[in-house]
């Protein structure tokens, strides 16, 4: 006679479902950071060292700037819409972001990018999503 194995309930699977969102959403994010300074050195077009350096950081600044201003939205978005729409939400803008780096051929591209992500929250929709799922 077979084991018959309890049915999962629809919160663990919103759970793993999340889980495997997230998982997604960093190895996307990390396969993309290693790349970046190198983006930047040939998008500057012959720039010395600490030029290329000085981009980066400023690049890396603003990407972060953007990340403090597009958290509290979404968090606000979350409260309005809830984390599945949200989470399309996020989603789309890494999509739009990477598709933006990927197609870049300037140092303007490259900010246009992290301009796109401003609302990358995927991290704050997950806690959001197992919350409500819990």
């Amino acid at each position: 006679m077979a084991a018959v194995l309890p049915a999962s309930s629809s919160s663990e699977r919103a759970v793993y479902v999340v889980q495997l969102n997230i998982v997604l959403y960093a190895f996307a994010y990390q396969l993309q950071r290693p790349v970046e300074p190198f983006l930047v050195k040939s998008l500057s077009e012959g720039a010395d060292a600490a030029t290329v350096a000085a981009t980066y950081g400023r690049l890396q600044s603003f990407f972060q700037m953007a990340q403090t201003v597009g958290s509290p939205i979404v968090g606000a978005l979350l409260d309005r819409w809830g984390p599945r729409r949200c989470s399309v939400l996020v989603f789309g803008c890494c999509a739009a972001s990477y598709a933006i780096l990927a197609a870049a051929t300037s140092l303007r591209d490259l900010f246009l990018a992290k301009a796109a992500a401003t609302l990358q929250a995927g991290f704050l929709v997950a806690q959001a999503g197992v919350a409500t799922a819990t």
